[in-house]
């Protein structure tokens, strides 16, 4: 059991609640806001229009999380958005003539293209000054749960990279030592995991991934600000819905960040490690394993991809295979 907060389709009236499941959410949630129905013609949706329909995402998502209770006809749309938008714009501003302009964007501009800025807006808004707060005495409640010596979100954001680097490389060698069935093999695989450790040292297990202070690296997945957006399924070239984050805004967003996926085009398990470990039982006598392809497979850009949760696809890739001729170099 966790507690959340539901609030109604015009966003008027916002309750506590405390429930075990998604059902559970739906219908308390109705008595509080008085919504009518079946559970079953009522749907839950997220602050950036995500609908959470099953209970396996409700579960990763942090307590104090805020959904909005839709009967199944109503529409998530300009409406809801464009009244949030308006409030933030007259509490940053009460600029009348930029609400005339935002209007007039929003009726003649693209849709897709116009509700993701629009959403944009509303967050930059909303957290303007907490996203733009750096270090844990300027906002201490971002950092509930981190380890004391976290100064700043920028390393509490390269830790949680370099976490998730770290445990592509616990993976492998875990996977290598269980493949090993001869002593050249062994020597193989070893010298490969001792190219890995060191180059992942040299890159410092790729913080810069979550950096926005190396927000100009190559390597960096954020703006200056912080902001971060899906790359889209494996098989896509974008993701076409609007999923984008920041987890330096607020603690809530931090941790919903966690369930987004590094995700690997060419799976770990299924085809790098296995490609690696067979590699290494037929290596030719004037050649050595390219543990450099390998590397870029396990632990960079070349084959990871950020992935929202609902955009990561867990079936097998079977499209993507490892490239045979780029298993060995020349010594």
């Amino acid at each position: 059991m966790k507690p959340y907060k539901v609030q109604n389709c015009n966003g008027t009236k916002r309750v506590g609640v405390v429930a075990s499941d998604l059902h559970d959410l739906i219908k308390k949630g109705q008595q509080k806001l008085k919504i009518r129905g079946r559970a079953e013609q009522v749907r839950a949706v997220l602050e950036d229009g995500t609908e959470v329909d099953d209970d396996e995402y409700f579960y990763m998502l942090p307590p104090h999380t805020v959904f909005y209770l839709l009967p199944l006809e109503t529409s998530f749309g300009y409406a809801l958005l464009l009244q949030t938008l308006f409030d933030h714009v007259s509490k940053a501003s009460g600029n009348k003539k930029l609400q005339s302009d935002i209007t007039d964007f929003i009726e003649h501009g693209d849709g897709g293209e116009t509700k993701t800025l629009m959403m944009e807006f509303v967050n930059q808004l909303s957290n303007r000054d907490t996203i733009h707060a750096e270090d844990r005495k300027d906002h201490e409640d971002w950092f509930e749960g981190t380890e004391k010596r976290f100064k700043s979100k920028d390393s509490v954001m390269r830790y949680s990279a370099e976490r998730r680097v770290r445990g592509y490389l616990r993976t492998a060698q875990e996977e290598v030592n269980k493949a090993i069935s001869c002593k050249s093999q062994k020597a193989q695989l070893d010298a490969v995991m001792e190219n890995f450790k060191e180059r992942l040292r040299e890159n410092k297990y790729h913080g810069t991934y979550f950096s926005r202070k190396d927000h100009k690296h190559a390597d960096s997945m954020c703006d200056e600000f912080g902001w971060f957006r899906c790359e889209g399924a494996y098989d896509e070239d974008s993701c076409d819905r609007i999923h984008r984050i920041n987890p330096y805004g607020d603690r809530d967003s931090r941790v919903l960040f966690s369930t987004w996926n590094l995700d690997h085009v060419i799976e770990k398990s299924r085809e790098i490690l296995p490609s690696l470990v067979n590699s290494a039982g037929k290596v030719p006598k004037d050649k050595q394993i390219n543990w450099q392809y390998f590397y870029n497979l396990l632990f960079t850009r070349d084959n990871l991809k950020l992935v929202h949760i609902v955009c990561h696809k867990k079936e097998e890739h079977s499209t993507e295979k490892c490239d045979e001729k780029r298993f060995y170099s020349k010594k």
